[in-house]
């Protein structure tokens, strides 16, 4: 899959990747002209410098559910160089390919005579934003050019990954065979907002939101780290900074509940009176006999003590709870 040379499998949705090892490889891809254009037929003959000869025939129809790979792969044990590459075309027509390097794809067309290499040239950076454009340009003189991608000029316009490479044919039809341009289109991933916490809480509460990795971070409230706490209702957002551009992630929008503090007045009053204690607040009061409000003694918006229960001065405490709805 990655062209590595080392045969990779495909699962259903699984793919199983082979990470190799030390030993060589070629891989031939072909170009009929007279023959079909995938080289279906054909013989591909790969003599190696151990004295072996191997032999691989391109096909199709093999594969259950994919189609069929239309390249021929050779494994070469480590150090082991290529003599020759010898291809056999359904038209008849022998192609073949003098010490070739090993540890590559070699793209093959159909032709009785091969050239001297020549080398086709990138315009700039092979890493591509989405939207841009690579020249890749070949040697003027030459009779006609066979690229990878099908087009028929000395110069192509790239703004798709892939590997580029071009057969070149002169007036005698003799071809040459380029180098190999790798080409990426570069891509961007949107980043994306985990929650820490509810996203709807009261006066007090916060929330910690967090973009997944990336180089930098602005967010919306003009924060810079990868992590915010959020304690003010509003709509969040981060846009990382990317290699071609910036990103925007999806806006998550937090709602604070307001809440408002419970008034109350000091009370003078007789032991032996009963004492009323009166609040005012938006919400459900609730009296406490101590600050942290565990031992709870009534609802309402007064509290009545009743007379006899106090001996010294007593401190009271009252908590105001709003109610939202959902």
């Amino acid at each position: 899959m990655n062209n590595d040379g080392f045969l990779d499998c495909v699962r259903g949705n699984t793919v199983f990747i082979n990470d190799g090892n030390n030993n060589g490889y070629v891989k031939v891809n072909l170009t009929g002209i007279i023959s079909n254009h995938d080289g279906i037929g054909a013989r591909v003959e790969v003599h190696s410098s151990d004295g072996l000869m191997q032999i691989r025939e391109v096909r199709s129809g093999r594969s259950f559910s994919p189609m069929s790979n239309l390249g021929a792969n050779f494994g070469l044990p480590a150090g082991v160089s290529i003599d020759e590459i010898i291809v056999k075309w359904p038209s008849g027509v022998i192609t073949v390919l003098e010490n070739p390097e090993a540890n590559m794809v070699h793209t093959i067309p159909e032709a009785e005579c091969l050239a001297d290499d020549i080398e086709i040239v990138a315009s700039g950076a092979t890493s591509i934003c989405p939207g841009e454009t690579l020249e890749i340009t070949a040697p003027m003189g030459g009779d006609s050019y066979t690229w990878s991608n099908g087009e028929d000029s000395n110069v192509i316009t790239v703004t798709e990954s892939g590997i580029y490479s071009l057969a070149m044919y002169d007036e005698e039809g003799c071809v040459s065979l380029s180098n190999n341009i790798m080409v990426e289109v570069l891509t961007e991933e949107i980043p994306e907002i985990s929650i820490q916490g509810e996203t709807q809480f009261c006066e007090g509460g916060s929330v910690i939101l967090t973009s997944s990795e990336a180089a930098g971070y602005t967010w919306s409230n003009d924060s810079q780290g990868q992590s915010i706490e959020v304690t003010e209702s509003g709509s969040y957002f981060v846009s990382i900074s990317g290699i071609c551009y910036d990103e925007t992630s999806e806006t998550i929008d937090v709602l604070v509940l307001a809440t408002s503090s419970p008034e109350a007045a000091d009370v003078d009053g007789s032991a032996d009176e009963d004492i009323v204690l009166n609040g005012t607040g938006s919400g459900t009061l609730t009296w406490y006999s101590d600050a942290d409000a565990t031992n709870a003694l009534g609802t309402g918006a007064s509290y009545t003590i009743p007379g006899g229960t106090l001996t010294e001065n007593t401190s009271y405490w009252v908590t105001n709870t709003e109610e939202y709805p959902g």
